[in-house]
């Protein structure tokens, strides 16, 4: 693979991705779409209005609407990227392409039956030198998306989280009754187990999740900023087999 950033913190770099996506044609992390398709067939509607929050150059969206899922909206921050996937794909009428950044996102409350999300949130945890006491900042980012995301989607819409990261360091941070939604976790994968995190909104939290919020709560309050440092190891790239 080429164009690997030297540190993990670049993966949350706009200047990064501006640079490989002038190039690079497309690249889908955490596996392709046939290794998961099967639970979002469960998992979606044909007539669901479909919000890809850091679409960047993947096929997953093209996927989608080729397995009948055709009302997908795509985000993504890097101007290039969404010119690149608006010419390629212009003969999806149906599909949508927004230069937008998740951090600030345009759409009206309640706009999206489902939100998806394939590795975007990752990158915003990339530079945290420890998962099990993320700093401040990255709480705090976190959150910013997570409640827009709540806010775009319509009263039983879902929010699908494809990841790497494990259910004791994502629930940590998805959560927390102010999303209103509860949490349901799926998996998928060969050798490397990756997984789907679905939060159905206007669901309450489970009793067990409610006691990860409280833990993670009490958490924050006696846990300093851990130092971040940087690193050469491939972080994303590494995990994707």
């Amino acid at each position: 693979m080429e164009r690997l950033p030297t540190k993990n913190s670049s993966y949350n770099n706009k200047e990064y991705w501006d640079s490989r996506f002038y190039s690079e044609e497309e690249y889908d992390w955490l596996g392709s779409y046939e290794q998961y398709q099967r639970h979002l067939d469960d998992l979606l509607h044909p007539s669901d209005q479909i919000l890809m929050i850091g679409c960047g150059n993947s096929t997953m969206s093209s996927n989608l609407h080729f397995s009948g899922f055709k009302k997908v909206t795509n985000i993504d921050y890097s101007e290039n990227v969404i010119e690149r996937m608006k010419k390629k794909y212009s003969e999806l009428e149906e599909m949508k392409w927004y230069t937008m950044d998740i951090l600030e996102m345009k759409f009206s409350s309640g706009s999206f039956d489902t939100v998806i999300d394939k590795a975007t949130l990752d990158t915003f945890l990339v530079g945290e030198k420890n998962p099990w006491a993320i700093s401040q900042e990255g709480r705090f980012t976190m959150d910013k998306i997570l409640q827009q995301i709540s806010d775009v989607l319509k009263p039983g819409g879902k929010f699908i989280s494809i990841t790497w990261s494990q259910p004791h360091f994502r629930k940590a941070l998805l959560a927390k009754k102010k999303y209103h939604w509860s949490i349901e976790v799926l998996t998928f994968g060969t050798g490397f187990e990756y997984f789907i995190y679905v939060m159905r909104k206007g669901e309450n939290l489970s009793l067990q999740d409610q006691k990860i919020e409280e833990n993670s709560y009490s958490t924050s309050l006696h846990s300093t900023t851990p130092t971040v440092e940087e690193d050469s190891e491939d972080f994303l790239y590494s995990i994707n087999v």
